[in-house]
């Protein structure tokens, strides 16, 4: 609508009833772009009509005065975002775009499809949008990128970005689904490089930080932009593409050349950091009292020498009446990290949180970008004081603060860093003697029985008993055939076996009359009861159980129980069994209960271990990995497409598994059954898992030394992991022996063959 302005406070005041009709919809809903003046004082409009979610139109309307008229000026084609073959698009009124040249609003930009490609073209209208003439501003663009979002800057300088655009590609707005840049084109002439000015002119670095200096080139559309940068003493800092890096306390200055010797400098300071062991922060105002000992935190605290905020935050101070600890804070509505350096080794934080006068949601705490807590709520007036533990190797302590919840601000009153006795890492060592060698537990689908495969060096297996079963799944199995075997060490150093009770052959071999033990229609796929535990002093002679899960809770109207896997849990002084299963027909699930004292029985009743976020998924074969750090890694497997292994991390050993995007093997197709075990000697983890998506079916390996970034091993006998008598195997896990106990092991099942 048009209202005259006569500079009242009410002279804006809109009835609905008082309202122009632009667009009534009656071609579709509409979607409005832009609005600019023209010069006859006459408002003009731009907007989106879709008759369907895959019919753009692009219509023009100007203000005669009396009336709206509108104009169609093009049909655009579909909506921009990438979608995957298979999905549905989430945003189908995303147009490419339109906008008016506010300077001159018979211009307009636009994004179109031609030839199945959003292109960016200029109309001109010489008849208040009866008809239009169109130019081409990029053509040709290949197949993949969308050219998309035209934006005519305000106030620009004639010939400078005439238009400005989005180029890349584009899935979805969140989540990194988009890899995009911006686009411009102007009509002024090219003039030769006259100055380079840098982002900073001086800068003061700490010891081991860097730091990214920008430089813009006058004028902006010089021709030939290339520059080359420079340190003056490379012991000092080095400068690559404009990053600084800080190698060790001095002077040194950065140069940057254009092509025709024109040159910027920055003089660079570096300092080395006071590395603290342990301190107590105050955060709040620069006014608001101090707690005895503590150091001030403000608003103003960036990182000198010690620590400091690396981003903006705020300070409050709720004033008087209020305890020290809740009356002033830092806040802010972005992650931001605190930083402090410190000593290498092991600490315990402590944090305080709350705020008089508001409550703040769902805050999280990561340090060195591991979240150590997460979802916290504190209600207003109460303090929240929490403790982690944290191991430190790279002396310093980023601790970034963030917030998900419906407050805008995450809160920080107090921190408190304590040094810790410095964790061990577990022993090599068993009853005096190194372990150097590995063992392998696997089985064969055509067997259902148990293997046993040894190495000396972690890289070559050799099966003990010349690829035959070390115990025939009919000896020991209810079903008459094990799958899945998993092994550990006990801390009273005896060996222990879990294995899935299931022989899915069994009607074909004649051990039942039925395709699964109990009806399909009930319990589906695989359905079985329970698993098989044995345990030996020797790796020779075995004691065994039959763990039938269904009869002891049969509440849970049990439909399969599989991939059962073995972990010592020192605070419970008892061994944690964990497995895939599924109540009925339902979708797999992650559990975990305690194994009582003789290893024959569950002490507790099965509990989830893990929920998946997305609820349609199953989620199987759980593996746990206690870290040196005293954290637990937890590869598992969701069948995804394809199925493959994720990872997640935990401070506690049966709970609070924090999601992680992506899949951390290297196949193209469904792999499943991760088993991660340690290199002796090194600080190095492997990953092996069973790709049953390849045949002949065999094992994949990675490697890693922070459970982040991983080396494709590649397959057996592909690449360094071998196999010498054996093949087709599947579900393995690896624990290691002493030599005695190899030996012993590989003489036992020779001296049988004779």
């Amino acid at each position: 609508m048009i209202k005259p302005y006569t500079g009242s406070e009410t002279a804006l005041n809109i009835d609905t009833d008082q309202a122009d009709v632009v667009y009534a919809a009656d071609k579709g809903k509409g979607w409005i772009w832009d609005i600019a003046v023209g010069k006859d004082g006459k408002p003009v409009l731009v907007y989106a009509a879709f008759p369907t979610d895959t019919q753009h139109d692009y219509y023009y309307a100007r203000w005669t005065g009396k009336r709206w008229e509108n104009h169609l000026i093009e049909h655009s084609g579909t909506w921009f975002p990438q979608t995957p073959a298979g999905r549905t698009e989430p945003e189908p009124n995303y147009s490419g775009g339109i906008y008016l040249d506010p300077s001159n609003p018979k211009v307009v930009y636009l994004s179109k499809q031609v030839n199945g490609v959003f292109e960016i073209y200029r109309y001109t209208t010489r008849d208040n949008g009866a008809t239009w003439e169109q130019a081409a501003i990029t053509t040709n663009t290949p197949a993949g990128l969308v050219n998309v979002r035209p934006v005519v800057p305000r106030h620009r300088k004639s010939g400078y970005f005439d238009v400005v655009w989005m180029r890349g590609t584009y899935q979805f707005y969140a989540n990194q689904q988009y890899h995009t840049g911006l686009m411009f084109a102007g009509s002024a002439e090219e003039r030769p490089l006259e100055r380079l000015t840098l982002s900073e002119t001086q800068l003061n670095l700490l010891e081991g930080t860097s730091h990214q200096l920008n430089v813009s080139c006058v004028p902006f559309l010089t021709p030939d932009k290339r520059v080359a940068w420079q340190s003056s003493d490379e012991t000092v800092l080095t400068v690559k593409e404009g990053l600084v890096k800080a190698l060790k306390p001095g002077k040194a200055s950065v140069t940057v050349s254009g092509s025709n010797g024109i040159t910027a400098t920055c003089a660079v300071t570096v300092t080395e950091p006071h590395y603290l062991t342990n301190a107590c922060f105050d955060f709040g105002t620069a006014d608001s009292p101090l707690s005895p000992g503590a150091l001030r935190v403000t608003e103003s605290s960036r990182p000198t020498t010690t620590y400091g905020w690396l981003s903006p935050v705020l300070s409050r101070d709720r004033g008087h009446g209020q305890s020290d600890d809740v009356r002033d804070f830092n806040m802010g509505g972005e992650p931001t990290v605190f930083r402090v350096y410190v000593t290498n080794g092991d600490y315990r934080l402590t944090f305080k949180q709350g705020d008089k006068a508001y409550r703040h949601d769902k805050m999280t705490v990561k340090v060195n970008g591991r979240v150590v807590m997460q979802d916290m709520t504190v209600e207003a007036g109460a303090l929240l004081t929490q403790t982690v533990d944290v191991v430190v190797s790279s002396n310093r302590l980023d601790i970034e603060f963030s917030r998900q919840g419906s407050d805008p601000n995450w809160v920080i009153n107090a921190l408190t860093i304590e040094p810790l006795k410095k964790t061990v890492n577990p022993s090599e060592t068993i009853h005096g003697e190194a372990l150097s060698a590995y063992l392998m537990t696997y089985f064969k689908d055509d067997t259902h029985g148990l293997y046993f495969a040894v190495s000396d060096d972690g890289y070559t297996f050799t099966d003990v008993n010349n690829g035959q079963p070390v115990i025939a799944g009919d000896t020991i199995a209810e079903q008459k055939g094990i799958r899945d075997p998993h092994i550990m060490r006990g801390p009273d150093g005896c060996f222990y076996l879990a294995m899935t009770d299931l022989h899915i052959y069994g009607k074909q071999k004649g051990y039942r009359d039925t395709e699964w033990e109990r009806p399909g229609e009930l319990y589906d796929w695989g359905n079985n009861r329970g698993f098989v535990l044995m345990k030996s002093n020797d790796l020779i002679n075995w004691s065994h159980t039959v763990l039938d899960i269904h009869k002891a809770y049969p509440e849970f109207n049990l439909g399969c129980a599989w991939a059962p896997e073995l972990i010592y849990d020192p605070d419970k002084d008892r061994i944690m069994i964990y497995f895939t299963m599924r109540k009925g027909k339902g979708r797999t699930k992650l559990y975990y209960a305690y194994m009582n004292e003789a290893f024959n029985a569950l002490e507790t009743a099965p509990e989830l271990l893990f929920e998946y976020p997305d609820s349609t998924k199953q989620i199987l074969d759980a593996d746990i990995t206690r870290l040196p750090d005293g954290r637990y890694a937890m590869m598992y497997v969701a069948q995804e497409n394809p199925g493959g292994i994720k990872l997640a991390f935990s401070d506690h050993i049966n709970k609070g598994y924090v999601y992680r995007e992506g899949q951390v093997d290297y196949e193209r197709g469904s792999c499943e059954a991760p088993n991660v075990w340690k290199r002796l000697g090194e600080d190095k983890w492997v990953l092996m898992y069973d790709i049953f998506s390849v045949r002949p079916h065999n094992f994949g390996f990675a490697e890693t030394s922070d459970f982040i970034h991983y080396t494709n091993l590649g397959h057996f006998d592909q690449g360094v992991m071998r196999r010498t008598n054996f093949a087709i195997q599947k579900h393995g896990a690896v624990i290691h022996l002493t030599k005695s106990e190899a030996e012993r092991l590989k003489t036992w099942y020779q001296q049988k063959k004779r």
